[in-house]
């Protein structure tokens, strides 16, 4: 790829900007992870979706067993990123970066997908009871 680092950089930025289509793409996999929970799992429990703007989407996972968790996923603009709160846990940041060529997700420096999103930012609400030591200020 020719070209001056301040071309490069200025492509990065520009693909930065479409960090919404970033965020579309996981409200989309988290509707389909969730329809599969509820195709796969429904001897576990139940899991709701509620969009609640065009920046937050709200889960609600009741499980057979007798516990109940709530998820906020959350896009910051500003950041830009995606927050992830699980009932009272310290939340989960999720960076969106660019490179030169299209703008993705990172966990741990790692570029990952929206699939691999949902893998990290919701199996433990949906398969696992909340664990009180976990909570914030706990």
């Amino acid at each position: 790829m020719a070209g001056t680092w301040v071309e490069h950089r200025a492509m990065k930025r520009q693909n930065l900007r479409q960090a919404a289509d970033v965020w579309q793409s996981v409200r989309t996999a988290v509707d389909h992870c969730c329809s599969d929970f509820r195709a796969y799992f429904a001897d576990l429990g139940t899991v709701t979706s509620q969009v609640e703007s065009s920046h937050r989407v709200w889960l609600e996972i009741q499980a057979l067993a007798g516990w109940k968790r709530q998820v906020a996923i959350e896009f910051d603009e500003s950041g830009p990123r995606i927050v992830v709160a699980i009932d009272q846990l310290e939340p989960k940041t999720f960076k969106i970066e660019a490179d030169e060529s299209h703008p993705y997700l990172s966990h741990e420096g790692q570029e990952i997908n929206a699939d691999g999103f949902t893998h990290l930012a919701l199996e433990e609400a949906l398969f696992e009871a909340p664990k009180a030591k976990h909570a914030m200020g706990a």
